[in-house]
């Protein structure tokens, strides 16, 4: 993880990691990658878990007011 943060950081000091400007971006080999890869999933997995029954509930209780009838989306 601390290779992978030290060149992100290092991308985004300009805070402009979204769009950066005069930036080549290479791409270090896959067997660096997955490692640094696999720890930041095993990091935030079970956060993004949690918060998606979380919406899941919110939704399922905004919405039961309208579950015996049927919805007609249209955009």
């Amino acid at each position: 993880m601390k290779p992978l943060a030290k060149q992100l950081a290092h991308i985004n000091e300009n805070y402009d990691l979204r769009y950066p400007t005069g930036f080549n971006l290479s791409i270090p080999s896959p067997s660096l990658c997955i490692p640094a890869v696999d720890a930041l999933i095993a990091t935030i997995a079970p956060g993004v878990e949690a918060s998606d029954i979380k919406a899941q509930l919110q939704f399922a209780v905004d919405t039961r007011h309208i579950r015996p009838s049927k919805v007609r989306w249209s955009d």
